[in-house]
């Protein structure tokens, strides 16, 4: 079976593990822990609250990104809901999806000050090249802006839009998409449009933007993916 880690063990291991395997799933397994306890407060009719745990853990991969930002990208992810709820005995489908996405904007709102440290830090300083020095500052760039527009709030929106414009690399573009797919404002609309505008005629490409709007947690996600069906850029078979 699986060792019944402490909240303390694991915060312990994702920080300090020589194994940076081992430190990714530490943090993987702080944050599924998280939601599905949020999920279960869900459920419960309790209010739910950032758990300590995960919120110390956070700050402290914030902390210590630099040693390894790609890392730091992959334990910084959410795991997916999908693979949350299958851990349970009844899969809670709308329960972790709000847990998760509850999760998120909690730990942007506590760690706001260091998430835009961050992001400013990783600014890139030279024309993209697809090196490993690049690579690792780049993602974890753009998964810090994920979660800055976790907020929706005019601020992060800048930071988006700016990344969008500024982009020489695709990574970044859709970096800037993929933070904005969730908001509900006119900037993510106009964003969205611009890209598929601009990229009308790339199939492969356009596909990132159909599966990002497939994927956003908008309440209009469904009417807009019907309407997609019928896009003349639209393959199913792609």
């Amino acid at each position: 079976g699986e060792y019944a880690y402490t909240d303390v063990d694991i915060t312990l291991l994702a920080a300090h593990d020589s194994d940076p395997v081992n430190r990714w799933d530490a943090a993987q397994r702080s944050f599924r822990g998280a939601i599905l306890a949020l999920a279960a407060d869900r459920r419960g009719g309790r209010p739910l609250a950032l758990p300590a745990a995960a919120s110390a853990l956070f700050a402290h991969l914030l902390d210590d990104a630099a040693r390894d930002p790609s890392l730091a990208a992959m334990a910084m992810t959410l795991p997916d809901a999908a693979y949350v709820g299958n851990l349970q005995d009844v899969i809670d489908v709308d329960g972790v999806v709000a847990a998760r996405a509850f999760l998120a904007r909690a730990l942007a709102g506590a760690h706001r000050g260091a998430l835009d440290a961050l992001y400013a830090r990783l600014a890139p300083r030279a024309a993209y090249a697809p090196t490993q020095a690049q690579i690792g500052p780049r993602r974890l760039r753009s998964v810090v802006l994920r979660y800055l527009c976790a907020a929706d709030d005019a601020a992060s929106r800048k930071l988006a839009l700016a990344q969008f414009d500024d982009a020489d690399n695709m990574t970044d573009v859709i970096g800037a998409l993929a933070a904005m797919a969730d908001s509900d404002s006119l900037d993510r609309d106009h964003l969205f449009a611009r890209f598929e505008a601009r990229w009308h005629d790339e199939p492969l490409v356009l596909d990132k933007w159909f599966a990002l709007e497939a994927m956003s947690r908008r309440p209009d996600t469904l009417a807009r993916v019907k309407s997609l069906l019928v896009h003349q850029r639209f393959n199913a078979h792609n």
